[in-house]
């Protein structure tokens, strides 16, 4: 079921072009889904509390975000992943966060995988597609793939030209919040579900989706999902899907050049 409450005005694009590039404070709060209390924690922190280190290669990415106890790690710029379409294993109670406008992830994504309580901030995820794989059939390279995971937050992220999924929140992966971001140039974006359990709880606001295919999101059995304030363009498959028992509030969102904005 869809519920949408679409604006007019367009100036809050404006607003969040501008905003995306402000550097995020040094602890910020997530606002959604990702700060409602539930499977034993109160909301999403991060690393906070915990050692902050600093990395400029992928070694010491995965000895970090695979470590145990809480973390923050700024990652200082450019990474590239191999081998290619590898996804960086994140533990519980991680903060990973890009160290002014250059820091980025190509060719490799991040895998959450039965975790709670992880930020992701600041970063560019980039060029994990393979050559001639515009539909994924051929990997499961993903930007974000969170199976079984809670409290996790995406924030400030660009993510772009990926193999499978830019972003994959499958079975009962909640209380997720993913904001101001920018998902771009990819066939198959956001893809929420593969589970028969309606229990995901999401929001996403302040996004913008830009030339890419379908699942903007795609979302199937979500308890609530949440959407406010993003900007779908240059979409030639569909915009929001609601599928199975999804529940989905729409708000505030802009289309500009999509084929079909929304649907069930």
């Amino acid at each position: 079921m869809i519920t949408i409450c679409i604006s007019n005005s367009i100036i809050y694009t404006l607003i969040y072009i501008v905003l995306f590039f402000i550097h995020t404070p040094a602890q910020p709060k997530p606002s959604g889904f990702a700060s409602v209390s539930g499977k034993g924690l109160e909301t999403t922190t991060g690393g906070y509390g915990g050692e902050t280190v600093t990395v400029r290669n992928q070694s010491d990415l995965e000895k970090h975000a695979g470590s145990p106890g809480k973390k923050i790690i700024l990652i200082d710029g450019s990474i590239t992943i191999k081998p290619f379409g590898k996804e960086i294993n994140i533990k519980s109670n991680k903060t990973i966060r890009g160290v002014g406008t250059k820091s980025e992830i190509v060719s490799g994504g991040f895998r959450l995988i039965n975790v709670s309580n992880v930020i992701v901030q600041n970063l560019t995820i980039r060029d994990f597609y393979l050559e001639g794989d515009w539909a994924g059939k051929k990997n499961d390279f993903d930007g974000f793939q969170m199976d079984n995971s809670h409290h996790i937050w995406i924030d400030h992220c660009h993510l772009t030209h990926g193999g499978d999924g830019l972003i994959d929140s499958r079975k009962g992966t909640t209380f997720l919040t993913v904001s101001w971001c920018i998902l771009s140039n990819h066939n198959k974006a956001f893809g929420i579900g593969w589970t028969d359990k309606v229990e995901t709880q999401i929001t996403i606001h302040h996004t913008w989706f830009k030339k890419t295919n379908q699942r903007n999101p795609s979302g199937d059995n979500i308890l609530r999902a949440h959407l406010y304030n993003n900007l779908l363009e240059d979409i030639k498959g569909y915009g929001n899907w609601a599928r199975g028992g999804a529940n989905m509030i729409i708000e505030n969102s802009v289309y500009k050049n999509v084929r079909n904005p929304h649907f069930v």
